[in-house]
């Protein structure tokens, strides 16, 4: 017999379409992939309810679909409790609920999603109510605090699906909410050993907003403890970390980040992290670190060459210049021979303005790598206007 399936994977029990990833807009963030919100846009109909039946008629595929509620409606499901789908759904179970993403083909509805969700899960009501909430330009604030209160509702689905809308938001969106979010729940959450990895960065840089409320002391001394420990500094959230220890406590914060920048010896990730960090404070919270000590920080980084390319570009793309002799000079370091780093230097001495470089050291380089391989300058060249074309 001929099978023609859902196009599906299985992750935990549950059945999820292949989403492309995409980068976050939360600082601090790590959950990708589409919303329900924007799955339930791209559907005709959105249906919740449990598939019974599943047989063969003239050689294909068919099951029943009962449906319980409805999320998203269409005039093809009005007033119906139960439609026949051409599909062949494994696993189908009458103690089974899901929610069924369609949409209208010839003349006919056509199952192309389905998520397995616990009967019990209230995740058609969650949808329900996220509805009023479509418009991520409206209200963003509000739109935000909803969905805070579904990071631990216990269906994974719902969870994972209020983590992702704050993946998608902008730190201007939420700043100020952040403020009044309830510390202790989340010092309650970064306790917990149970909270993913993937949630401590927004949680630990939340509460760095609003840890300046009653047991202030307390949210410090988690977030320092967490700063400092090896454990946490191998793991996913170290960035929003050392973001809310500094909030609450620029100086010493600060210094906790400076020391990892300054150490070569701890792992890639710490080290990035921390400069992801650093990003933050120079390009967002300008308000809290000087610029100054920022660039200081980063330059950290320069000898370091499994991670000065990252500061290198950095320097260039914040139009900083005052290391530029410190930047040449790294060329000729046996230690930096490596392409992305030569790249790189040229590339932030192509960027040099004219009167930046009172000595002409960042014309001079460029013309020896000109002389030496004109092809790889004009390159680099060329990539730099249309990076320049696209701001």
């Amino acid at each position: 017999m001929m099978r023609h399936p859902l196009a599906y994977i299985v992750l935990g029990g549950m059945l999820l379409l292949a989403a492309a990833s995409r980068s976050t807009a939360c600082p601090f963030c790590a959950q990708a992939g589409k919303t329900l919100l924007e799955e339930v846009n791209d559907a005709d109909m959105v249906m919740y309810g449990s598939f019974n039946n599943q047989r063969s008629v003239d050689g294909g595929d068919v099951v029943d679909f009962q449906i319980e509620s409805v999320v998203k409606s269409h005039d093809a499901i009005k007033d119906k409790k139960v439609i026949t789908l051409q599909r062949y759904v494994r696993d189908v179970g009458k103690d089974q609920r899901w929610l069924a993403f369609c949409t209208m083909h010839k003349g006919k509805i056509d199952l192309y999603m389905a998520q397995l969700v616990s009967a019990d899960s209230g995740i058609d009501k969650y949808l329900t109510q996220a509805l009023q909430y479509q418009d991520r330009k409206k209200e963003p604030a509000k739109r935000l605090r909803f969905f805070f209160d579904y990071l631990d509702n216990p269906e994974p689905e719902i969870a994972n699906d209020a983590l992702k809308e704050w993946s998608l938001a902008d730190y201007k969106d939420y700043g100020d909410l952040a403020k009044d979010l309830p510390a202790d729940k989340l010092t309650k959450w970064l306790s917990d050993p149970k909270t993913p990895p993937l949630r401590i960065g927004l949680y630990a840089s939340l509460l760095g907003h609003c840890g300046k409320q009653d047991h202030a002391a307390e949210h410090l001394a988690l977030l320092k403890k967490m700063a400092n420990d090896p454990a946490e500094r191998a793991t996913m959230g170290l960035d929003g970390i050392l973001a809310g220890y500094i909030l609450l406590d620029p100086k010493d914060g600060w210094k906790a980040l400076s020391d990892i920048l300054s150490a070569p010896k701890l792992s890639f990730y710490a080290r990035n992290a921390a400069l992801r960090t650093a990003r933050f404070f120079w390009d967002i919270r300008t308000d809290v670190i000087s610029k100054e000590q920022i660039v200081t920080g980063v330059c950290q980084l320069l000898d370091q060459s499994d991670i000065a390319d990252f500061a290198i570009n950095d320097l260039t793309k914040r139009d900083e210049w005052g290391p530029l002799e410190e930047i040449l000079a790294l060329d000729t370091k046996p230690s930096h021979d490596i392409a992305i780093i030569h790249r790189a230097i040229l590339r932030y001495a192509l960027s040099v303005p004219q009167d930046k470089d009172s000595k002409g050291l960042a014309k001079q380089f460029v013309e020896k790598k000109r002389e030496k391989d004109p092809d790889w300058v004009r390159q680099a060249e060329d990539l730099l206007k249309l990076e320049r074309q696209r701001k």
